[in-house]
């Protein structure tokens, strides 16, 4: 057997976005993926073997079993089976450390390649689409519910009251974990940042909620049955905000709008990060990826300083980003999630997220909402 190159990948479906992908079956049991360009083969355990062949959508599945010989340990005959094909062989980042380690120590001609990976993530197929599209469209529904508990919000001194009692983001959150469940959804971690805490991207703590004061809530959500992600910010404030604010948000919001309409296939990734950041400089917000100031520079202006835009599936995080040096185009088929946000951490904090996808014609919002910021 003799080949240029051959992939590999030794993970669970349950942890590998990849491996369930190519194989349709979400099971908790490790299993080696072979592709040597001429077909795609899995190896699994015993146990696993008739289920994997009625309902793999791999048609080569054999036992892990068949590769050993004289009972050496498995690994080692996973290894030996490699070596035969006398080719570099070209694992994803997320490979087993100490297994690539394992076979670096043997001279095997191996290597982290993720293109090959990543690529068949990101071009999702009509059924992800399908069923991406259907969990983004709750997000409406769930928002709209958010936005109900706020406007029968009472306010008491500055904190808000809900049906007589004090609103925290503990409450709030329990209610967004209701919703999710009645749709058979779950949000593993519903972002709520209020008052003091709204400049933490990722505030958790309890905390009460303030009138007069950006609400952020930042809900990463799937379905139960298969994991497809979505990702959604909206930016709240109960009662009379200042002018200023009123003014960055909107135009934050004009801006999202205007860079994502100019998404369309085959636009570099890099050039949109570009245009992006040249508007939100004309508007005094700093993009700055390589470092987390408290403040910015200038305590008058705001600043970003996290990448604006993630591609989204059954990872809440897929590769690549919304990044100065991503130089790869985007293509028919991505699913994005574009956040634009902007704080300074004596001022205000603004953030405002939505899942899209990219069609042949430009960006679909799948999450889009009344973006409702005012709540009387």
């Amino acid at each position: 057997m003799t080949q240029t190159i051959l992939y590999v990948h030794y993970a669970n479906p349950c942890d590998s976005s990849f491996l369930y992908k190519k194989i349709g079956i979400s099971v908790p049991s490790d299993i080696l993926f072979v592709f040597d360009w001429e077909r795609e083969s899995i190896y699994v355990p015993n146990y696993e073997y008739a289920y994997f062949k009625e309902h793999s959508k791999i048609s080569n599945v054999f036992l892990l079993s068949s590769l050993i010989q004289d009972n050496e340990p498995i690994f080692q005959s996973i290894e030996h089976f490699l070596w035969n094909f006398q080719c570099s062989i070209f694992v994803p980042s997320t490979f087993p450390l100490w297994l690539y380690s394992k076979f670096k120590k043997s001279w095997m001609d191996i290597c982290i390649k993720d293109s090959f990976f990543i690529y068949f993530n990101v071009i999702k197929d009509s059924n992800e689409i399908k069923i991406m599209k259907r969990n983004a469209s709750l997000s409406k529904q769930c928002f709209l519910h958010i936005e109900q508990i706020l406007k029968e919000s009472e306010i008491r001194w500055k904190y808000l009251y809900y049906q007589g009692v004090q609103l925290t983001s503990h409450i709030l959150r329990k209610h967004i974990n209701l919703f999710m469940a009645q749709n058979n959804l779950i949000c593993p971690f519903p972002i709520i940042a209020g008052g003091k805490y709204w400049f933490f991207p990722h505030f958790m703590h309890n905390h009460s909620l303030q009138a007069n004061l950006p609400i952020i809530i930042d809900l990463s959500y799937k379905d139960i049955d298969l994991g497809y992600y979505a990702d959604v910010t909206r930016t709240y404030i109960k009662w009379s905000p200042p002018k200023e604010l009123v003014v960055l948000y909107n135009e934050i919001f004009s801006l999202k709008e205007k860079i994502l309409s100019e998404v369309k296939p085959w636009v570099i990734i890099a050039k949109i990060y570009d245009e992006f950041e040249k508007a939100m400089r004309a508007i005094d917000i700093h993009l700055d990826l390589h470092s987390q100031p408290l403040i910015p520079p200038n305590k008058s202006e705001y600043i970003c300083h996290h990448a604006i835009g993630h591609w989204i599936g059954r990872d809440l995080h897929e590769l690549p980003v919304i990044h100065p040096r991503a130089k790869t185009p985007f293509e028919s088929g991505m699913t994005i999630a574009f956040e634009p946000w902007a704080y300074n951490k004596h001022i205000w904090w603004i953030r405002i997220e939505d899942t899209y996808l990219i069609t042949a014609s430009g960006c679909i919002n799948l999450t889009k909402t009344h973006y409702n910021f005012i709540i009387y």
